[in-house]
């Protein structure tokens, strides 16, 4: 949370990061942040090359596995590695970091994650994405599973692919550098800094990336719909449905039309698969069934789909 001075508040927990040298507060009269046009009220940071704001090393914000999801742009004024937000530990080679750059005979200036293998013979794995357009804000995410990197751009994964991992221990995380003392320094915006200790799916990583622009005006968007099933007596089954939109959500389920006690509620969460589980499934549950959707924007139902028992 980006509230002008020298801190960077964490907006959930007590991580707060200290800036150290250049940072620049960009409020509404300076264009604001990434998310601006959806209402978000706060500011960005801007880095000159020269400053970085610097988060102390917690056990929670380095897990073996992870999310890290940030809004960004590069300013095209970098010869080389620029990385917005890091990780990176090179006394023991460990952390991730993002990267904006050239080096590695990469097509064009690109964003790129990377992360340490705990193989000395290869150090860092990396996956490498789209070519950067300068001055315009970019949805990043990294994630790690226990099996799989991924990285995310625009809400599209890129480059998914097996690796190792081997987490930082010690040092601290930056935003605006590859590490406290401005190596890869960057020369951008960056906003909405969030870390998960857990492996976000792509659904939810889409999500946010349509959430972004549109605040609390989103309506509820089916993203995975339900479909028509056949069960076994004695069996355990699920319907599913994802749905993304602006919080508040309330949900309902409907079986043969009629809404079912019990099957509703509120969530706060603006990424959602709703299951409904069956764990010993019987013929007098099959018929037709349906999930309806609802926020101050407005309401949505999945498709009305059938479940067959056998």
């Amino acid at each position: 949370d980006e509230a002008g001075g020298g801190t960077a508040y964490d907006y959930v927990a007590t991580h707060d990061g200290t800036a150290t040298g250049s940072v620049t507060y960009q409020d509404a009269a300076l264009g604001g942040g990434a998310l601006a046009g959806g209402g978000d009220a706060d500011g960005s940071v801007a880095f000159n090359g020269s400053g970085v704001f610097v988060v102390p090393f917690y056990p929670e914000l380095n897990q073996s596995t992870y999310s890290v999801e940030l809004w960004t742009y590069d300013s095209g004024t970098a010869t080389d590695w620029a990385a917005p937000v890091a990780t990176r530990n090179t006394t023991v080679t460990s952390g991730f970091i993002f990267y904006a750059g050239l080096a590695n005979n990469f097509l064009g200036y690109t964003w790129q994650h990377w992360t340490a293998t705990g193989d000395p013979g290869n150090p860092w794995d990396y996956g490498v994405g789209p070519t950067i357009n300068n001055y315009s804000w970019t949805h990043l995410v990294g994630t790690y599973d226990g099996t799989n990197e991924v990285l995310y751009v625009n809400g599209i994964p890129v480059e998914p692919h097996a690796t190792t991992f081997a987490t930082n221990s010690t040092y601290p995380l930056t935003i605006g550098a590859g590490n406290s003392t401005l190596y890869a320094a960057f020369r951008g915006g960056v906003d909405e800094v969030a870390y998960y200790g857990r492996a976000l799916s792509p659904n939810q990583v889409m999500g946010h990336y349509l959430l972004a622009g549109f605040g609390d005006s989103q309506a509820p968007l089916i993203t995975q719909d339900l479909i028509p099933q056949v069960a076994y007596v004695g069996t355990t089954f699920s319907l599913q449905a994802a749905v993304v939109g602006s919080i508040p959500l309330t949900y309902q389920w409907y079986k043969n039309g009629s809404p079912v006690p019990g099957r509703s509620g509120t969530t706060y969460c603006a990424t959602n698969l709703f299951a409904w589980t069956f764990p010993n499934v019987q013929p007098t549950d099959a018929g037709s069934y349906m999930l309806g959707v609802g926020n101050s924007a407005g309401t949505n139902t999945t498709a009305t789909v059938s479940l067959t028992v056998v």
